[in-house]
Formats: C-alpha cells, sequence, structure tokens
C-alpha cells in the first residue's frame, strides 16, 4: 500500500481514508465517477504536495484508458493551445482565454478538455460571461467547442432562474 503524506482526506462531505478513495477510484466504471473522484485526489494532493498520491492519480487515469496529465490540473499544460487539433476556436485559446479556463477549472466548472460540469443554463452562463471578458459575441465558439446548439436559449432559461444571481456572482468574483 502506498505511504501517503496525510492518511485521511475530505471525499465530498466527510472525511475518509486517501487508501479506500483511491481503490475506489480504480473500481468505478462510470467516467463522471471516475473524474469526480480524480477530481478530489488531486485537490487533496497538491494540498498536503503528496507526490505519491499524485503518482496514483495518473495511475488511476491510465486504468480508465486516459492520458496522464502533463502538469497540475490548472495549469497551462493541460488547457488546449491554438493549432494543436483540439478544436478549440482560436477565439478561445489566446493567453486571456487560457487564464479564464485555468480558473474555470479551480472553480470546477469545467474538466481537463474545457467541457462544462454544469447544467447547460449555468454553462450558458459561463459562456456568456467569458465572452463578454473576451470580447466574443455570438454563441458559435462555446457552441462548436461543447457540441451543442442554441446556447442563447439555454442562457436566457439559465437568467430567468431564482439560482441563477447566485451563480452569476461567483462567474463575476472568481473570474475577474
Amino acid at each position: 500500500m502506498a505511504e501517503y503524506v496525510q492518511e485521511m482526506m475530505y471525499f465530498g462531505t466527510r472525511i475518509r481514508p486517501v487508501a479506500d478513495v483511491v481503490a475506489e477510484a480504480m473500481e468505478a466504471e462510470d467516467a463522471s465517477v471516475v473524474n469526480n473522484y480524480v477530481t478530489f485526489l488531486l485537490a487533496h494532493a497538491f494540498d498536503t504536495q503528496d507526490a505519491v498520491l499524485r503518482r496514483q492519480c495518473n495511475e488511476i487515469r491510465r486504468a480508465h484508458g486516459w492520458r496522464p496529465f502533463a502538469g497540475p490540473p490548472a495549469s497551462e499544460n493541460n488547457l488546449p493551445r491554438p493549432g494543436r487539433g483540439e478544436g478549440v476556436p482560436t477565439c478561445l485559446a489566446t493567453p486571456e482565454a487560457r487564464e479564464l479556463w485555468r480558473k474555470a477549472q479551480v472553480a470546477g466548472w469545467v474538466d481537463e478538455q474545457l467541457q462544462p460540469r454544469l447544467s447547460r443554463s449555468d454553462a450558458a452562463l459561463l459562456a456568456g460571461r467569458m465572452a463578454e471578458l473576451l470580447g466574443i459575441e455570438g454563441w458559435r465558439p462555446f457552441e462548436q467547442l461543447w457540441r451543442r446548439q442554441n446556447m442563447r436559449v439555454d442562457y436566457s432559461k439559465g437568467n430567468g432562474k431564482q439560482s441563477a444571481s447566485d451563480f452569476i456572482g461567483a462567474l463575476n468574483k472568481k473570474l475577474r
């Protein structure tokens, strides 16, 4: 068994043994569940500067057929760059956009492939705020990246919700 810097970690809302969380992540089958485990484990690895757990996260990714991380999960090393064939529109791959993607990753709103971890309406609110900050008009770049259509409708639905004001406040605070 691996020796971790700290044997216990918060997973979700409770404290769990790190080894148990790692074992569950290795056995999980659904990609979104695996991604949730890896997100928590990596956050713990970076908080504790635990190189063993960091390597363990890459083992989890390999076990599920994913490539290992090229750097910290919110670093520029994991964000697509223009001309590398990831299908990221050029306007969403500028240095300013990469910084916004990094902040969105840290907040847990997008994964390392820049795909949203939010409802359609909240993702549209995120896209709207990012477009505003980057000076982009229209939804096409985000629709292309996220393989979605009618984001304007999703934005209207999201903006009309009661809970939208809290999320919009979080967007304004974290994407400065």
